[in-house]
């Protein structure tokens, strides 16, 4: 990979972890494949809590 690239991947990491808006990446199927710090105090599930599991986890009722 070359550097302007490698430069383009931090800057989106940071901010994905550092914005204040809930960010949950799913995989085609609706699996969680990672989440942001924000996700987990907006919804109250952490990192391992969500990971893993279907995005259906965010439904009420």
């Amino acid at each position: 990979m070359n550097k302007e690239a490698e430069e383009k991947l931090r800057i989106a990491a940071r901010v994905f972890n550092q914005t204040g808006e809930a960010i949950i990446v799913t995989d085609p199927s609706g699996i969680i494949q990672t989440v942001n710090s924000a996700f987990t105090e907006v919804t109250g599930f952490s990192f391992s809590e969500a990971v893993g599991k279907g995005a259906n986890i965010l439904k009420s009722g």
